[in-house]
Order: C-alpha cells, then sequence, then structure tokens
C-alpha cells in the first residue's frame, strides 16, 4: 500500500514537473514564435533596408549617366566624335563606369556593335534611363551591368557596369549564419547575388523549376516577386526549409529583392533556449523532490499518526492517548477530533459495560445515566428499551409461574382425589359384577325354571288326579319365585345406587377437567364416557325391576290361585290353563331378564375398564401435575433471585 508521503512527494514532484514542463512548452513556444516573428520582421527589414540601399545604387547609376547626357559636347553638332569619345573617356575615370558609348537611333555604336536588340537600348529609345541585368558583352565576352540614356540628338548614351556592383552591395549580408541577399530582374533571373556565380550563370528559379520540381514552390514565390509583391514566407527549396522575405525595388527595370535563410537557424535559437529550460526543469524538479519530500513529511507525519492510532482503536485498543499536534491546521483539528472520539467511545462502552454487568448480575432495574451525543443516542434508547422489555418479560413471567404453582396443585390435588375415588369406585364396581352375574345365573336358573313349569303345567293338564301334589310343587316353586324377584329387585336397587353414584363421580370428573383446561381434555372424555355408562345402568335397572315387579305380582297372583285350588280343585284344568299361560309369559319374562343381565354384565366390564383406566389416567395426571407444580416452583426461585422494577 502506497503511504501518504510517498503520495505526497508524487504529487508535489508531478505537479512541479508538470507545471515546469507546461512553462518550458510554452515558453519554447513562446522563444519560437517571438524568434520567428523576430526572425520574420528582421528578414522583412533586411529585404527593405537591401531593396532601398539597390534602389539608392541604381538611382546614383542613372544620375551619373544622365549628367554625362547632360554635357553639350555630346549633343553638339559641331562636336567631333573624337571630342565626344575624349569626354567620355574622361568621365568614365571619373564615375565609376568602366565605359562608355554612343548609339545612334539605329544601335549602331561608335563601338561598331549593334545593340538595336538590346532591352536597354530599346527603354532609352523610349526616353528612360533604363539598367539592364546582367548581360555578355559582344565585344570581349564579359558579363557587365549595361546602363542607357537618351540624348537630346535623339541618340542614346550608354555605358557598362561591372557585373558584381550590386551584388557587392547585397554580398555584405551578415543576416544568420547562411543567410543572403539577392536581387532578381521582371524575368527571374539574378541581377545580384551573395554567391556571384548565379549571376554569371545567369540563374534563373522559373526556368530552372521546369527541370527539378523541387523548386516549385520557390518558382512560385519568384512569381509573386516579379508581380511586385512584398512578403515573407517559409518554403521548401531542394527539400530545405527557408524563409524568404521579399520586397520590389520600385524602379522601371521591375526589380526585386529577396532575403532568404534556412529555417533551422531560425529555430535553433529556439533548441537552445529549450535545452536551457530543460536543465532549470532538472534543476527545479531536484529541488522540487527536496521540498516536496519536506513538505509530505511535514503533513504526513500527523496523518501516519492518527492513522495508526486508528487502526489501532480498530482492533480495539481504546486505552493509548491519541498523538497531539500544535500544528495550527487541519492535522491539529483531526488529532483532536480522534482524541475527542477516543474518549466518547470509552465513555459510552464504560456506560454499556457497567449496565450489562448488573444485567448479568440479575439487577434489572440499572438504568444508562450517561448522555448520548448524535447517532450514539439511539444506543442508549436501545438498552433502556431492552431493560424495560426484560423487566416486562420476567414481571409477566413471575406471575405466570405463580398462576401455573397454584393451578399445578389444585389439579394434583383434584387428580390425586379422583384417583383415590376411581380406586374405590373400581372395587364397587367388581363386587357390583359379581352381584350381577349372581343375579344373571339366578335370572338363567329362572327361565329354566319357567319352562320347566311351564311343562309341569302341561303335563298337570294330563295329570289332573295329582294336581295336589302338583299345586304344592307349584306352590313352592312360586315361592322360589317370589325370593328369587325379592332378590332381583334388591340387586337392581343396588345398580341404581351404583348408577347414581357413578353419575356424580363423572360429573365431579368433568368439573375437574373443565378448570383444568386443555390438560383435562382426556379426563372430561372419560368423565363423559362413565356417565353416558351409569344413564344405560339405570335404564337397564328400571326396565328390571318392572319386570320384577310384574313378576311379583304374578307370583302373588298364583299363589292366590294355588291357595284356592285345593278348594276348587274342578276349575283345576282352567286354571291350570292359565297359569300355563301366565307360565309361558314368566318364561319369556325371564328370557328377556336374562339378555338384559347380560347386557347389564356387558356393560359392568365396560364400566370396570373404564374405571381403571379413569384411575390410571388419574394417577398419571396427579404426577403431571406435581412434576408441572416443582417446574413453576423452581422458575419461581430462579425469577426471585432478579431484582425487577416495580417488584415488592
Amino acid at each position: 500500500m502506497t503511504n501518504i508521503k510517498k503520495r505526497l512527494i508524487t504529487l508535489v514532484v508531478s505537479l512541479v514537473v508538470t507545471v515546469a514542463v507546461i512553462m518550458t512548452a510554452v515558453g519554447t513556444l513562446a522563444v519560437y514564435f517571438v524568434l520567428k516573428s523576430n526572425s520574420n520582421d528582421e528578414s522583412q527589414g533586411l529585404a527593405h533596408a537591401y531593396a532601398l540601399a539597390i534602389q539608392t545604387a541604381g538611382s546614383d547609376l542613372k544620375a551619373q549617366m544622365e549628367l554625362v547626357a547632360s554635357n553639350d559636347i555630346l549633343t553638339n553638332p559641331d562636336s567631333t566624335t573624337e571630342e565626344k569619345l575624349a569626354y567620355l573617356d574622361a568621365k568614365t575615370k571619373s564615375s565609376g563606369f568602366l565605359d562608355f558609348a554612343i548609339a545612334d537611333p539605329d544601335g549602331q555604336t561608335t563601338n561598331d556593335t549593334d545593340i538595336s536588340d538590346r532591352e536597354y537600348f530599346q527603354q532609352a529609345l523610349k526616353g528612360k534611363t533604363y539598367i539592364s541585368s546582367p548581360v555578355l558583352r559582344k565585344t570581349d565576352g564579359n558579363i557587365i551591368i549595361m546602363a542607357a540614356t537618351p540624348l537630346s540628338d535623339g541618340n542614346i548614351l550608354y555605358g557598362a557596369i561591372s557585373a558584381d556592383y550590386f551584388s557587392s552591395i547585397v554580398g555584405e549580408s551578415t543576416f544568420r549564419e547562411s543567410g543572403k541577399a539577392y536581387v532578381l530582374d521582371n524575368t527571374g533571373t539574378v541581377v545580384a547575388d551573395k554567391d556571384f556565380d548565379n549571376v554569371e550563370e545567369f540563374y534563373n528559379g522559373i526556368t530552372a523549376a521546369e527541370k527539378n520540381e523541387k523548386l516549385d514552390d520557390y518558382a512560385a514565390l519568384i512569381k509573386k516577386m516579379i508581380a511586385g509583391k512584398t512578403g515573407t514566407e517559409v518554403i521548401r527549396i531542394d527539400g530545405e526549409r527557408t524563409l524568404i522575405s521579399y520586397e520590389p525595388l520600385g524602379n522601371d527595370e521591375g526589380w526585386s529583392v529577396a532575403v532568404s535563410v534556412p529555417y533551422n537557424e531560425i529555430i535553433i535559437s529556439s533548441y537552445e533556449s529549450l535545452a536551457i529550460m530543460i536543465v532549470i526543469l532538472i534543476l527545479f524538479d531536484a529541488i522540487a523532490v527536496l521540498v516536496g519530500r519536506r513538505f509530505a513529511i511535514k503533513i504526513s507525519r500527523p496523518i501516519v499518526g492518527v492513522s495508526e492510532r486508528l487502526d489501532n482503536l480498530a482492533q480495539g485498543d481504546l486505552r493509548t492517548a491519541a498523538p497531539m499536534y500544535a500544528s495550527g491546521d487541519e492535522t491539529q483539528k483531526l488529532a483532536e477530533a480522534l482524541s475527542s472520539t477516543i474518549h466518547s467511545i470509552n465513555t459510552y462502552i464504560g456506560d454499556i459495560d457497567s449496565v450489562l454487568g448488573k444485567i448479568a448480575q440479575g439487577d434489572l432495574t440499572v438504568q444508562s445515566q450517561q448522555e448520548y451525543a448524535g447517532d450514539f443516542a439511539a444506543i442508549k434508547v436501545s438498552l433502556n428499551t431492552i431493560l424495560d422489555s426484560l423487566n416486562n418479560i420476567f414481571i409477566e413471567i413471575h406471575i405466570s409461574a405463580q398462576q401455573v404453582n397454584v393451578g399445578a396443585q389444585q389439579v394434583s390435588e383434584g387428580a390425586s382425589v379422583l384417583s383415590r375415588n376411581a380406586t374405590e369406585e373400581s372395587a364397587t364396581i367388581e363386587e357390583l359384577s359379581a352381584q350381577i352375574a349372581a343375579i344373571t345365573d339366578s335370572i338363567t336358573k329362572n327361565a329354566e325354571n319357567a319352562k320347566t313349569a311351564k311343562e309341569l303345567a302341561i303335563k298337570t293338564v294330563k295329570d289332573s288326579e295329582g294336581g295336589k301334589q302338583s299345586m304344592n310343587q307349584m306352590l313352592d316353586a312360586m315361592d322360589g319365585i317370589s325370593r328369587s324377584s325379592e332378590q332381583i329387585k334388591r340387586i337392581n336397587n343396588v345398580i341404581d345406587d351404583i348408577a347414581f353414584q357413578t353419575n356424580i363421580l363423572a360429573l365431579n370428573a368433568a368439573v375437574e377437567a373443565a378448570r383444568a383446561g386443555a390438560a383435562g381434555k382426556g379426563f372430561a372424555v372419560v368423565a363423559d364416557e362413565v356417565r353416558s355408562l351409569a344413564a344405560k345402568s339405570a335404564e337397564a335397572a328400571k326396565d328390571t325391576n318392572q319386570l320384577v315387579g310384574e313378576s311379583l305380582e304374578a307370583v302373588e297372583l298364583g299363589k292366590a290361585r294355588a291357595t284356592e285350588t285345593s278348594a276348587a280343585l274342578i276349575e283345576i284344568i282352567e286354571m291350570i290353563n292359565r297359569v300355563t299361560g301366565l307360565m309361558k309369559d314368566i318364561s319369556e319374562a325371564s328370557d328377556s331378564q336374562a339378555v338384559a343381565a347380560e347386557q347389564i354384565d356387558i356393560g359392568m366390564g365396560q364400566i370396570t375398564a373404564t374405571v381403571q383406566t379413569t384411575s390410571a389416567t388419574a394417577q398419571e395426571s396427579a404426577a403431571a401435575a406435581q412434576e408441572l407444580s416443582g417446574q413453576a416452583s423452581v422458575l419461581m426461585e430462579r425469577i426471585s433471585e432478579m431484582k425487577l422494577r416495580g417488584q415488592r
């Protein structure tokens, strides 16, 4: 990870280098454009100066020519040719011309040559004093410059000038190292040049461009010069960039002067300036690194200290003091803010630790008294809300535990009573079952006896003679039936009592099951079943009592009839027939009683099983209630160890 010191050094150095590079680039460009502008101005100024110099030199030559031509010797008809030549020869020595000569209007000269085809002669005929471009003289083959002016007599005075006359003027150019000035005529041919070979060769850029396409730009510039324009341009001549300033001379000959210099010599100064600026840039960067390093260390030291303290804070170090810096700037504020933050966090954590410690000790009456600033205020609100919620929850648990304890004790007591009653009822029902079994056997025997009595009655019809003995036997049988009926009635009363007690017991069990709530739903079902069985037993006992009552009435009636039998043997057959019918009814009733007794016996078996199940369930409920009561007591003891708000 890059530290802030390196980043600051990099930033400062980058900033300084960037600024320096920009300044160097701007300075170089400025120098370049200044040099270019100065070069253009200097070149154009030189061109103007040379134009003035060449124009002045030409004007002087023309003035000399006109002065010589103004002498009367040359125009006086009386002057001889010898006099004229002598005069011209004398003027040659004093005027700077190589020689003078006179030509007639036809171009015939005193030197026996014909110059009628020469430009200077033609211009002189027109009344102008004219200086020619360098020409090859016919008489000696030398390259010279000719000047001509008209004489008042119609003849033409002309004279030769050295070809390097104007070249010597432009040859003095000191424009840069390779710069030069030259003069072109109205055809683009060199009139004067520092490089005199161009004059001797009659060099013409336009003609040369026809053979060398690399001179096209130069030929175009020469055409501008021929057109009399003034300007400064950078063109390529044979692939080399060249700065050329040109200006017309304003003479009749249509000459123009140009000043040229290789463009590299102009921008070389900008290269030198660039090199100097690069050296300055390097020195400036070195100084910037040193200053930036000291600056970065001064700024980064407090930030690094604060950063390290923040790292320790992130790792849980709340004890170490924050570093302090008396810099008077933002780093001091940063360190002070960190110190204040650590102090605040320590205060908050200390308060939270104290509150949580009290909670861990079971004291829920504690409250946070520390003031929390800003977004930390939510911590205090949450902490107090948690304490309030815990207090409310444990108070409700304490109340619920008390209620559960009381309910569990009540359920336990009720289940114990129910278990004892069920056990007692189970024993009673077992005894009742045994009695009902005996009754069932008696009823079965009564049914058999009734059948036998029926058979005997039929036989009695046949054996009426033995009626008295049979009647005695019948009386005995009737007595037995009476006794059995009385016994059945007692048994039915016992069954009725059992059904009544069982109904009461089932009612009590239903009440206790209702009190027990969800835990007593099973008891309620058992109680309903027991009550249903008790109702069935009572109804069966009622039917049995009705049958027994009818049997007793029949027995009483039989006894009455039997008593009268001895007195009314005549009616025995009739009576026996009636007894036979009665015995048939008794037999059917006895069969019904036997069936009812069997049903009672089956019902008593179900009651016995139900009572046994109820007894076992009651015992289990009692055990569960006792266990629940014990757990509720333990819960109350644990809650009582805690301090709760509003607890007395």
